[in-house]
């Protein structure tokens, strides 16, 4: 089989999951060609990543000439296939109109992929197209291999089912698999399209290269030092750092000193807003805003750090996590964990096991937790050895790619 990868922006510190799957794919002996709908920064990714960003076909924007010409193509040579894809899309979009509006001018991009799928019917053509999230790469995936005959399978994550509705049913029915990367995200497909065959549908997670992450003994004891905590991702409602903020002031009136460093790029609002919380609260000399670092950056304040604690929440649109890369990453280094009690991230952190499971919003259950790893004897250490255990066990990047491979290999 001729595999080809469609992503949104490539390569992403967000998102190296991704780039961690193609490059484990490659190792088990596909070599998927990549395209992206966007190009990512290469200011803090390594050179593997840069290497792979320079094999990337990068699909053109909504304004270049290219993605004309490619629709006046199919226009002439296949117009009764555009005619019926866009109509499709076009109705679709009416589920979810905000999310519509905003991608629907780059969906453009669709016609020079089609171009590409189809291009020849010789040894170098592309059988068969996988998709990364069902927001817009499905959009402009789904319209492409409608356009060229090529089918498709799906890997679905946490917004992009929860909280994107453009014709979602669609492009779900259409895909030849649909790969979700937690067991929440699977249950709500199913409930919300009982006519999805579950036969289409599969489980594998995300994996980690456990050889790429340091377990070494750490000091995770208050005495003499902060206790320290690190929180890893965007700056967005959904991520609950305010709630963490909120926490570590109920610490600072406990006496309890800490330090906590929040890893991760947003708007400006979005940090200001972070910002004024830390000031408010005077807490400017225990928590930093690091902003956006290298992944390998990341990884030493996992292995620096007493714990990750990431106090998400379930937004009024229904955004969510589903299993955050971060908390696997936490969980390889043998960091101990505080993560809210929600589906996404309970199915990787059971209570008392490998972490400490916190509601969601509430400031006072983070700090107990919190504090709770810090003077417990032993605490920490026997939760971050029962995480390394389960990110071997479940987690493993060899073991969930080796499944991939099989789904792609039965395709």
């Amino acid at each position: 089989m001729k595999l080809a990868y469609l992503v949104g922006t490539f390569p992403s510190l967000s998102e190296t999951f991704i780039a961690r799957e193609i490059l484990a794919l490659r190792a088990a002996g596909l070599k998927p060609v990549l395209f992206a709908l966007r190009r990512g920064e290469l200011d803090d990714v390594n050179e593997e990543l840069r290497a792979l960003a320079a094999e990337t076909i990068y699909l053109p924007s909504w304004y270049s000439p290219r993605a004309g010409w490619d629709k006046l193509r199919f226009l002439i040579t296949r117009p009764l296939a555009l005619m019926s894809a866009g109509m499709a899309y076009a109705l679709g979009g009416s589920q979810d109109l905000p999310h519509f509006a905003r991608e629907v001018r780059h969906i453009a991009a669709a016609y020079p992929l089609a171009r590409e799928l189809a291009r020849g019917r010789n040894e170098n053509a592309i059988d068969h197209l996988h998709i990364h999230f069902a927001s817009l790469p499905a959009s402009v995936g789904w319209l492409a291999c409608r356009l060229s005959g090529v089918p498709y399978s799906l890997s679905v994550h946490a917004w992009d089912v929860y909280a994107q509705r453009v014709h979602l049913r669609a492009k779900l029915m259409d895909a030849r698999k649909v790969i979700c990367c937690h067991r929440a995200a699977l249950d709500f497909l199913r409930r919300e399209f009982p006519e999805l065959p579950r036969e289409k549908t599969a489980l594998i997670h995300h994996g980690v290269d456990l050889d790429a992450y340091p377990t070494a003994s750490q000091n995770r004891r208050l005495p003499p030092e902060p206790l320290r905590i690190v929180a890893v991702g965007r700056l967005e409602p959904k991520k609950g750092f305010d709630v963490l903020v909120r926490a570590g002031a109920i610490l600072k009136r406990r006496g309890l000193p800490f330090q906590l460093r929040i890893i991760g790029e947003g708007t400006a609002q979005s940090r200001e807003a972070l910002a004024r919380l830390i000031s408010a609260f005077n807490l400017a000399d225990e928590i930093q805003l690091l902003g956006r670092l290298p992944h390998e950056r990341v990884i030493e304040h996992l292995a620096d750090a007493a714990l990750l604690a990431l106090p998400t929440r379930i937004m009024p649109d229904g955004d969510r996590d589903g299993i955050a890369n971060v908390l696997l990453e936490a969980m390889a280094c043998g960091l101990p964990v505080v993560c809210s009690n929600l589906p996404g991230p309970a199915e990787a952190v059971r209570h008392e096991v490998e972490g400490l499971l916190t509601s969601p919003d509430d400031p006072l259950d983070v700090a107990n937790a919190c504090q709770r790893l810090a003077r417990e004897d032993g605490l920490a250490a026997r939760l971050g050895r029962a995480g390394r255990k389960r990110v071997e066990e479940k987690f493993d990047i060899e073991v969930n790619v080796r499944k991939l491979v099989d789904v792609f290999a039965r395709l």
